[in-house]
């Protein structure tokens, strides 16, 4: 088993996260990927405002160490995320991860 690593990104509910899973297994042959939402809300926010919960998209990626800083760049680029204000993403090691083969999906019609 090689040793992988675990990009999490946190983004605004979209299409945009499934557009991205679509692009590691066409474009980096990457299939270890999960889209997850959830809702949630910032703390401290200036002047004690109370801020709204917002649906996020949790996107997950398990890819190999030796290619983990070129996808994270990648992605980094892709969600645009020095402008995406609530966005973040880290990486972190993982001890084991396995192997998952995902079929093409059929082609849509339309």
């Amino acid at each position: 088993m090689n040793s992988s690593k675990l990009i999490t990104c946190i983004l605004d509910k979209s299409a945009t996260s499934f557009d991205i899973v679509r692009e590691l297994k066409e474009s980096h042959q990457i299939t270890r990927a999960n889209v997850g939402s959830a809702r949630g809300t910032g703390t401290g926010a200036k002047g004690g405002l109370i801020t709204m919960p917002q649906e996020k998209h949790i996107l997950q990626i398990i890819v190999e160490a030796d290619q983990a800083d070129t996808i994270f760049d990648w992605l980094h680029d892709r969600v645009e995320l020095d402008s995406r204000y609530g966005a973040f993403m880290f990486q972190e090691e993982l001890i084991s991860a396995g192997s998952f083969s995902v079929p093409d999906a059929p082609k849509e019609e339309g």
